[in-house]
């Protein structure tokens, strides 16, 4: 991870030697002044406040407003209310459904984490969310000072705002969602700073450790990335593994805590276990998946597309960033482990849109080392990347739909050119990438001041771009489904003494996933397949016998659901 000694420019640009990509312990004394300025500025610090302040309307506002978005944070949420009515956090229950794959796959931490907000506050919207929203402002922040650290102050106050504006990040599986992936893309980034920290800097790997074990408890197969770039690391340095032993010895320590929830949940669920392993085993070699499967090159397309779309703006500026960070030692380094990351998806046979969420800050630091020194770029780099962000922001659409009224699973993640009647949308592309690039090259000859002035035009627009397409959807808070206002007006019904005549057919459209979240307590549900009209959803009184007797073996309630009668109490389900 060592490279070249190269020179980079301070936020105060002055040149600094750096011969390792670990920062220098000490500034020397005739600069000191300096650093102290540019640490400490007025404008850096009010950066930074307002970094922090943007975290509240764009994560937290209105987060109780909108209804159950996606199939995962009602199972999700579900579960948890579940740890919480029966006092077992042991079993991962959905609805009288045995969740064995999470159990192995996704669990326990962020389980307990919702069961404990459950148990304090209540069940709402607010304790279905409010970890995920408090997971992504912690990467922000965290994103920010990492940031600095790596390429300077301005540098990390920039990525902070990049990863503050991704769509993707904000809605999509994101921080205004009740998932996981929040909590994973901080435990991510943890991760790879904490190890930075013990292998470069001589740190413990203790704090390491710790990051790695939530990851384990969170989503238990991508710590495989981590533990191979680690040890990936290690191979390649020689300098490196003097520190070998001391990461090994710490490992060795930490892992009967690591493994002690999977240890009991094997030894409770022995016979399920296997299974579990060879479905996931399966998917990892495209032996056997939820949907069609690309193939890696299929993959590799996919996550790209999502990243235009999700990163759009940044996503414009996102090949300058890579190519300038490659040529620096320490983001060279920083980038192995989205790239480690992208590589694990590519192969798995599994393919979801969010999977690519824990590399949003990686980037995101990127873009922000790439702004803070594109105003000292060549005029030809700097007019490059001008005539590509003014034409990606002029001619490109991505639509962005409200994020509440539909799953991540199906939203339309997709660019196109936009271009007005009769004129192809490439050619006005090529138009107006060829007059911003001529302008920006003409004010780039003008001198370091007129350069600088344009690379601050261009960070302005992708910013001033990406925060109207995040802030767009906050006018849709008080989206509610028609399977939610059907849950509404038919608690009000039943609370109210009116005769409700069964079966009800739930509202067309509805996630069985969700459905099951707002029915399954109060009513028995029968899933009807019919091979015209479709799949279709009916409540009957809760503990029908009937229902019971048909919904036995097909949706695997077999080990939870008595046959007939009424239904046993909920410590039992």
């Amino acid at each position: 991870m060592r490279g070249p000694p190269t020179r980079r420019r301070s936020s105060a640009g002055v040149p600094t030697p750096s011969a390792d990509p670990s920062p220098p312990r000490a500034a020397p004394r005739a600069l000191a002044p300096l650093v102290r300025s540019s640490l400490g500025s007025a404008s850096l610090r009010a950066g930074r406040l307002a970094l922090a302040l943007l975290c509240v309307p764009v994560f937290f506002w209105g987060l109780g407003r909108y209804g159950v978005v996606n199939a995962d944070e009602a199972i999700y949420h579900g579960i948890a209310e579940r740890m919480v009515a029966s006092g077992d956090w042991l079993h991962l229950d959905f609805r009288g459904e045995p969740r064995f794959y999470d159990t192995f796959l996704n669990a326990p931490l962020h389980y307990f984490a919702r069961a404990t907000l459950i148990a304090v506050a209540g069940s709402n919207a607010w304790t279905m969310r409010i970890l995920s929203a408090l997971a992504g402002a912690a990467t922000v922040l965290v994103t920010a000072s990492f940031g600095a650290r790596l390429a300077g102050p301005r540098a990390g106050l920039l990525a902070g705002f990049a990863l503050l504006t991704s769509f993707q990040f904000v809605y999509l599986h994101g921080a205004r969602t009740g998932e996981l992936d929040m909590l994973v893309s901080l435990e991510f980034l943890s991760t790879a700073w904490l190890f930075r920290r013990a292998a470069l800097d001589g740190r413990s790997f203790w704090p390491h450790y710790a990051a790695l074990c939530a990851l384990f408890w969170t989503k238990a197969p991508l710590v495989l990335v981590p533990l191979a770039v680690e040890l990936g690391h290690f191979a390649a340095s020689r300098a490196a593994r003097t520190r070998l032993r001391a990461y090994l010895l710490t490992g060795l320590a930490v892992l009967p805590l690591a493994i002690a929830w999977h240890a009991l949940e094997l030894a409770l669920w022995w016979n399920r276990a296997g299974a579990v392993v060879a479905t996931f085993w399966d998917q990892a070699r495209g032996a056997r998946t939820d949907g069609d499967y690309l193939g890696p090159a299929g993959n590799a397309l996919f996550y790209l597309r999502t990243l235009a779309w999700g990163f759009l703006p940044w996503s414009a500026a996102l090949p300058f960033a890579l190519v300038a960070a490659l040529r620096d030692p320490r983001l060279r380094a920083w980038l192995v482990w989205p790239a480690a990351l992208a590589l694990f998806f590519v192969l798995v046979a599994k393919h979801y849109a969010w999977y690519w969420l824990p590399a949003f800050p990686f980037l995101a630091i990127a873009i922000g080392a790439w702004l803070d020194e594109l105003r000292e770029a060549r005029a030809w780099h700097l007019a490059l990347a001008a005539a590509a962000v003014v034409a990606t922001i002029a001619c490109v659409d991505a639509p962005a739909r409200n994020p509440f009224a539909e799953m991540a699973l199906t939203y339309p993640m997709q660019a196109r050119l936009r271009a007005p009647a009769g004129l192809p949308g490439a050619a006005v592309l090529a138009i107006v990438a060829a007059l911003a690039g001529g302008a920006a090259f003409a004010v780039a000859r003008l001198g370091p001041r007129a350069r600088a002035l344009a690379a601050s035009a261009v960070g302005v627009a992708l910013l001033v771009a990406a925060a109207l397409r995040v802030a767009g959807p906050l006018r849709e808070l008080d989206t509610r489904s028609d399977v939610e206002r059907f849950h509404t007006a038919l608690a009000a019904a039943r609370a109210s003494g009116r005769r409700i005549e069964y079966p009800i057919q739930v509202p067309p459209g509805a996630p069985v996933q969700i459905a099951r979240f707002l029915f399954a307590e109060d009513y028995e549900i029968e899933v009807r397949v019919r091979p015209i009209s479709g799949t279709s959803m009916w409540l009957h009184p809760k503990g029908d016998p009937a229902v019971l007797e048909r919904s036995i073996g097909r949706l695997g309630l077999e080990q939870r659901l008595a046959r007939g009668g009424a239904p046993p109490p909920i410590e039992a389900r």
